[in-house]
């Protein structure tokens, strides 16, 4: 919710970001988070809620710094500072969706079934 907040803030203000060191940071966040994928997967084990979970979360990680890159690449090429904006508000949904609901979802079934 904090990150949805923010994005709103962020269309009515008049603040400007550097494009070059958005896409610095966001690439950097991506080795990382691919870096994390490559140590969770092998590992993934669907008998594991928290591997699953961790899982999961790192991927949505990846998602949004690759989004980000891209924003970055508009920015830094276009002067285009909504770019950010526009696409955390058209990819957060479904990454929230698919990642974070489900795995509640199937969490809430567990703790049914005992």
């Amino acid at each position: 919710m904090y990150i949805l907040f923010c994005g709103l803030w962020k269309i009515f203000s008049e603040s400007e970001i550097t494009g070059g060191t958005m896409l610095v940071v966001a690439f950097i966040g991506l080795v990382a988070d691919i870096t994390q994928i490559a140590i969770f997967y092998p590992a993934r084990c669907y008998h594991s809620k928290n591997m699953k979970g961790a899982f999961w979360h790192t991927l949505s990680d990846a998602s949004l710094s690759a989004i980000v890159v891209i924003s970055a690449l508009f920015i830094y090429f276009f002067d285009f500072y909504k770019a950010d904006v526009i696409a955390l508000f058209l990819f957060f949904p479904l990454i929230f969706w698919f990642g974070g609901v489900n795995l509640l979802r199937e969490s809430i079934s567990l703790v049914d079934e005992k």
